[in-house]
């Protein structure tokens, strides 16, 4: 990936990070009003999922070389699964302390589903970058 591409990429990541940050964090009523199911799931339940999706994709778009070796992959890949892991836990945890926001266990669950999905996603990323190199 040339500079100018890992440079959009980079800024790609830190949106997100940002847009996640806002989400997990802004007290309730600055959020737009949803309904509560979609298709008979918690609509709370579906955007910690979607939520969490992007994150694998990004970090390995980001930080992935293909010219690397396959150990490499696998510190990549392992690297984005444990720091998705650590930040969907994370945020749950942090909402705890805020007094408007709540640690709800399912929402974990939601953001790791919506991680495991992503990380899907990731590894055909890297496994189509292996075949082209």
């Amino acid at each position: 990936m040339s500079s100018k591409g890992r440079t959009l990429t980079l800024g790609a990541f830190c949106t997100y990070l940002a847009a996640l940050s806002y989400v997990c964090f802004a007290k309730p009523d600055g959020l737009p009003d949803m309904p509560s199911e979609w298709f008979g799931i918690p609509i709370d339940k579906a955007v910690h999922f979607l939520m969490f999706v992007p994150y694998p994709v990004l970090a390995v778009l980001t930080f992935h070389k293909k010219n690397y070796g396959v150990l490499h992959d696998i510190l990549i890949f392992s690297i984005v699964l444990v720091t998705g892991t650590a930040l969907a836990i994370g945020t749950e945890l942090i909402q705890s302390t805020t007094g408007y926001r709540s640690f709800e266990i399912n929402d974990f669950y939601a953001d790791a589903l919506g991680m495991a999905v992503g990380a899907a996603l990731a590894a055909g990323i890297i496994i189509y970058r292996r075949g082209k190199a």
